[in-house]
């Protein structure tokens, strides 16, 4: 079973973190993939829009855990080609947190347009726990979208927020209740479509 899972609907993109035994952390060839599929999305003049999720009740609680040092993830990774390659889109991308965002998993959120997260969701760049810094981007994003002083809190204190608190400093754009999640998701891309 592929840990990435792509799926066109009409002229929507849907991409799954599919590795909810693992809590859908990331392994490098997952970036690779999503970084694969963020470059499919763009060529396909069909798709309009993109949609990230994950499996499970997680969207991504940060990298495989295998990879504990600095020098293990340099080896192994490299650039975060997945979140760059979303970030680069020119089409709409939806992040749908379908649960706790941690580490590289609230980087992928950030690189979206748009975020909107189940009611009991979690975020957090807790990096600085293992003596790490994030380094797929969340440094720069995440004071541009919840302003600087909220931002070095979550980074040099590592500390998750809660929905609502995400919500109240703009890191989502939408609470949704689980039991309503699909049909406002279909609602947004709605609002999305054609408008390119």
């Amino acid at each position: 079973m592929p840990h990435l899972v792509s799926d066109i609907r009409g002229k929507v993109a849907w991409l799954r973190l599919n590795r909810s035994e693992r809590a859908n952390r990331l392994t490098p060839r997952m970036d690779q993939d999503l970084a694969a599929a963020c470059r499919d999305i763009e060529e396909d003049e069909a798709i309009e829009v993109g949609v990230l999720t994950g499996s499970g009740d997680v969207f991504c609680v940060g990298l495989d855990e295998t990879l504990r040092t600095a020098t293990a993830i340099r080896e192994q990774f490299g650039p975060l080609r997945g979140v760059e390659a979303l970030a680069a889109l020119t089409k709409p991308i939806v992040a749908v947190l379908n649960g706790d965002a941690f580490g590289v998993g609230l980087e992928l959120a950030l690189a979206c347009d748009l975020r909107l997260a189940v009611s009991d969701a979690h975020f957090g760049l807790p990096q600085v726990n293992e003596d790490l810094i994030p380094f797929g981007g969340g440094t720069q994003r995440l004071p541009r979208i919840v302003g600087p002083a909220k931002a070095l809190e979550m980074i040099l204190t590592g500390q998750p927020i809660e929905t609502d608190e995400a919500y109240r400093v703009g890191l989502v754009n939408e609470v949704v209740p689980k039991d309503a999640l699909p049909a406002r998701i279909d609602e947004v891309l709605s609002g999305l479509l054609g408008k390119g």
